[in-house]
């Protein structure tokens, strides 16, 4: 997965991210669930 960054000064920074399936899975479901948990404290 490529992702793009843009930078204050409007230059482009291009860098890779190389995730694991199942990481990726992971790491949703861990910000999923704290999502669930601060719309609850809200």
């Amino acid at each position: 997965m490529w992702t793009k960054v843009t930078a204050s000064n409007n230059s482009t920074v291009s860098y890779s991210l190389f995730l694991d399936d199942e990481l990726l899975a992971e790491i949703l479901s861990e910000i999923e669930y704290n999502v669930e948990e601060l719309e609850i404290i809200l």
